[in-house]
C-alpha cells in the first residue's frame, strides 16, 4: 500500500503521529477500531502497524498486521468458523459475523496487508478514474473523518463482495433458526428438557463441543484408513495442526 497517499481530511496526519501513543499490547477492537494499517514499508511512523480508533486515534504497535488479525479472530474462533471456509473458498479473506466484518485490503496473503471494519463505516466508494477508495466514518476524535487510501479497486471489491454475499447467506441461516428457536424458552418441551438435563453440572462452551467434534471426525477416519489401531497422540497432533491451519491467516 501506498501509505504516502494516505489523506486524513480535516486532519493533520503528522500531528496525529506526533500525539500518538506507543502500545505494546495493543489488539483490534472491533467497538472502536476503524482502520489498520501495515506500516513495515512506511518507516516514518516507526512501527510494524498502527490502528485508526475512534476514541485513540492513532496508537502504534511493533505487532505486524497478521498478528493483530490472527489475535482478533483467535479470540472468536467459533463465530468466524463458518466465514472461514465460505471465504477460502472464493478465494478471499474477509471475516464476516453479524455486525464485526473485517475486510483486507488486499487478496488471501501470508503477509501483513492493511484491514478495514466495515461496522465502524459509513461509506465506502471508489473513483472512476484513480485508484483512490474513499471511506467516511462517523467518529474519529470526536469528528467525522474521510480517509483515502490507493488500492486495486478490483481487488477490494471483490472482499467486499466476497462479505456481503457472506453475511446475506449468515442472515438467511438466522431467518431459518428463529423459527425453530423462536419463544423455545416459553415452550412445554423447553420445560421438559431442561427439566431432565444436568443443570447443575458445568457445561461446556461450543468451542470445546466443536474441537471434540473435530477430533472425533479425526479419529473416525484414521481408524477407517489405519484400523483400531490408532494411539490418541496422533489424533491430537492431527487436530492441533488442522485447527492451526484453519485459525491463522492464509
Amino acid at each position: 500500500m501506498h501509505h504516502e497517499k494516505i489523506l486524513f481530511h480535516g486532519f493533520d496526519l503528522d500531528e496525529i503521529i506526533f500525539n500518538s501513543e506507543l502500545d505494546t499490547k495493543a489488539v483490534i477492537n472491533p467497538q472502536s477500531t476503524l482502520f489498520v494499517l501495515n506500516c513495515l514499508n512506511y518507516k516514518k511512523l516507526e512501527c510494524k502497524s498502527i490502528l485508526v480508533d475512534k476514541y485513540r486515534g492513532i496508537v502504534r504497535t511493533n505487532k505486524e498486521t497478521k498478528k493483530l488479525i490472527n489475535q482478533f479472530v483467535n479470540n472468536q474462533a467459533v463465530s468466524f468458523l463458518g466465514t472461514r471456509m465460505m471465504a477460502q473458498s472464493k478465494e478471499g479473506l474477509p471475516y464476516v459475523y453479524g455486525r464485526k466484518v473485517i475486510v483486507p485490503m488486499s487478496g488471501a496473503t501470508q503477509h501483513s496487508t492493511d484491514w478495514l471494519l466495515v461496522n465502524n463505516t459509513i461509506g465506502v466508494a471508489f473513483t472512476e478514474y484513480k485508484r483512490n477508495m474513499t471511506m467516511i466514518f462517523k467518529e474519529f476524535l470526536g469528528a467525522p473523518l474521510k480517509m483515502d487510501l490507493m488500492v486495486n479497486k478490483i481487488v477490494v471489491k471483490r472482499q467486499l463482495r466476497i462479505a456481503g454475499n457472506i453475511m446475506l447467506k449468515q442472515c438467511e441461516v438466522v431467518d431459518e433458526v428463529n423459527v425453530e428457536f423462536q419463544d423455545i424458552k416459553q415452550s412445554d418441551v423447553y420445560n421438559i428438557c431442561r427439566q431432565y438435563s444436568d443443570q447443575e453440572s458445568e457445561c461446556s462452551s461450543l468451542k470445546n463441543e466443536l474441537d471434540w467434534g473435530v477430533h472425533y471426525i479425526i479419529e473416525s477416519v484414521l481408524k477407517h484408513v489405519l484400523g483400531d489401531d490408532v494411539s490418541g497422540g496422533l489424533v491430537a497432533e492431527i487436530a492441533k495442526d488442522i485447527k492451526r491451519k484453519s485459525r491463522e491467516i492464509i
